[in-house]
């Protein structure tokens, strides 16, 4: 079916830099306590660098599997869903979409009398990628792709199906702050399907590639979305035909958008993991398939993801593995990365519930991060993606939180993808203008050795990094550098291509200049959660600590903890302090850098 829309079209390049900058998360949206442990939905906010976890007891939202949002081209929330209902970035219902995807699933998840005040209480769908939100073509607006789900008492081949795929366009122009719905739920496909989303720019830098698979993976459908509207363009028959109507399906395309992976668990056993690698042409939406690797399990919660330079990671829950796609034989090219540790979340006494691998996602800040299967309050993170097996660096429950994740890591497309230049289809003029972009990470021991990751995008070729403190520049793409001293340090990075260039610098300040009030007041210290209840995640940013550490103190001024923290996320166990309110300071070589205070709660 298609649809006809009415666009002022505008330059797309350079404007998503930052729509996935703001992730939701969180099995209850309540910050409640119960089985004597915290609840409550949180925000990373990855505009920050460190990214900052924080809550916000506006967020009235549940999360399950589905876990849908999107931020404006300055990296603020515009919208989210959990699949049956939408809201804004002011968390408010945004109107005509306080029901979506309705069916007998959706009354079978809208659980009724679950707060004391009786509200009804829309949980959020249990698949992933049911929902997928990306920019339309006018300023402003944005496409929602959905799936009405239903459980029919009378069918004999699955107790829940998807019976139609469905769009949305949702204007957010100043006019309309709270969202005004242009077209809702528009038919685009009739028929059962199953597995969610996943989405590719189109190599003219603008349109939309968006795939969708048939209910026993018999067909894939690969839609073309542009300002004309939504076309079905290719279907595929019998490429990946599975023997049941029920199996656990993650699909992505790479960051390049040169390959398409699916990777399905098969129910009810889950005692396998079948990973179907496809090329995939942007300019017309074929894909063909490249290799099939296939992985025993015990869980149905494996997952995929790509780094930015489309290594391939996949996970059987308690292994995770790297592959590269360009090598001629895929499974061939396996290297090791992490192996499960063991570790274990207490959910209530006596019941614990295993921290191994589950959904992974490639975050703006360059880290991939992966979240256990189930009620748990940590998250794994890999620190870079780009580099090979064990050196990719999986540190294992890295971040330690204070609220339920269950299973609600959100997935995007690659905004960052601009067209393929000089191609057949770079027929629009929106050419690859690269952005530079950086983070940095010093060493534990030695606080003056820095190592900086690229993290630039639309297609640099050249890096030229400046230091400040008068040594060469050097052209890798992402370095180490060992500064002479303490001080504060203007690092410019410069990445070029053959249509332009971009410079982005930053003031890294190593230890330097603690008299100056300035200075530290522009030291960035985020705490998290704030009540506490056992761990508090302390964020340092914006400056590299020598030798510092965080100091929690009675009312009465006695020293109860202290330990040591750096750059970076700190997790900090207050477990064993009693209910009440601590001052806290950051000291760093004797001198105070940073102060407040936190609510410690039993």
């Amino acid at each position: 079916m298609k649809y006809i829309f009415i666009f002022i079209l505008f330059p797309v390049i350079g404007f998503t830099q930052k729509l996935d900058n703001v992730w939701l998360m969180g099995g209850n949206s309540i910050n409640i306590y119960e089985n004597d442990q915290q609840w409550g939905t949180m925000l990373a906010d990855f505009d920050i660098d460190p990214v900052a976890f924080k809550f916000d007891n506006n967020i009235t939202m549940d999360f399950l599997h589905t876990c849908a949002m999107i931020s404006d081209t300055i990296g603020k929330l515009k919208m989210y869903s959990n699949g049956m209902y939408v809201q804004n970035g002011n968390h408010s219902t945004i109107p005509k979409l306080d029901t979506i995807g309705y069916g007998t699933v959706w009354e079978n998840f809208n659980y009724k009398n679950y707060l004391p005040d009786g509200s009804d209480w829309k949980s959020g769908f249990s698949s992933k990628n049911m929902v997928l939100i990306i920019p339309s073509f006018n300023p402003n607006e944005y496409a929602l792709f959905n799936q009405i789900y239903t459980n029919d008492p009378d069918d004999n081949v699955a107790s829940s199906r998807t019976i139609k795929l469905c769009m949305s366009i949702i204007d957010m122009a100043l006019d309309n702050p709270e969202g005004k719905v242009l077209i809702k739920e528009e038919t685009i496909l009739n028929g059962h399907f199953y597995g969610g989303y996943a989405a590719c720019r189109h190599a003219n830098g603008r349109d939309w590639w968006l795939i969708a698979h048939e209910e026993y993976n018999a067909s894939i459908f690969v839609f073309l979305f542009t300002p004309n509207g939504i076309n079905l363009v290719n279907t595929y028959q019998n490429t990946s035909k599975i023997p049941k109507p029920s199996a656990l399906m993650q699909n992505k395309f790479s960051r390049h958008g040169d390959y398409y992976v699916t990777s399905e668990s098969y129910m009810p056993q889950y005692d396998s993991i079948k990973t179907v690698i496809y090329d995939f042409n942007r300019c017309s939406g074929q894909i063909q398939t490249k290799e099939i690797i296939r992985k025993l399990s015990f869980s149905a919660r494996g997952s995929l993801a790509f780094s930015d330079n489309d290594m391939l990671y996949l996970s059987d829950v308690n292994v995770m593995y790297q592959y590269d796609l360009d090598a001629a034989s895929i499974s061939s090219s396996e290297r090791h990365v992490a192996t499960y540790d063991g570790s274990k979340f207490e959910v209530g006494p006596g019941w614990f519930t295993d921290l191994s691998f589950s959904y992974m996602e490639l975050a703006p800040d360059g880290r991939m991060y992966c979240i256990p299967g189930g009620n748990v309050r940590s998250i794994h993170v890999m620190e870079y993606p780009n580099e090979k097996g064990e050196a990719a660096m999986m540190i294992q429950n890295k971040l330690s939180l204070e609220t339920d994740i269950f299973n609600s890591l959100p997935s995007f497309p690659n905004f960052r993808l601009g067209p393929i230049d000089g191609s057949s289809c770079d027929t629009l003029g929106l050419d690859n203008h690269p952005s530079a972009k950086y983070r940095y990470e010093p060493d534990s021991i030695d606080s003056k050795q820095i190592r900086f990751t690229d993290l630039s995008y639309f297609r640099p070729e050249t890096w030229s990094w400046d230091f400040g403190d008068g040594s060469p520049k050097i052209t890798q793409k992402s370095p180490f550098h060992t500064f002479p001293k303490d001080g504060i340090y203007k690092v410019c990075l410069t990445v070029s291509n053959e249509i332009s260039s971009n410079t982005t610098c930053r003031d890294i300040n190593i230890s330097g200049s603690l008299s100056s009030i300035d200075v530290l007041h522009s030291i960035d210290v985020n705490i998290f959660p704030n009540p506490v209840q056992n761990v508090l995640l302390v964020t340092i940013g914006e400056y590299v600590p020598a030798h510092a550490s965080i100091e929690f103190y009675t009312a009465l001024g006695q020293q109860v903890h202290r330990q040591r923290v750096y750059y970076g996320h700190n997790n900090i166990d207050l477990s064993k302090l009693p209910a009440g309110v601590y001052a806290w300071r950051i000291v760093d070589r004797g001198l105070e850098i940073k102060n407040g205070s936190v609510i410690k709660i039993e």
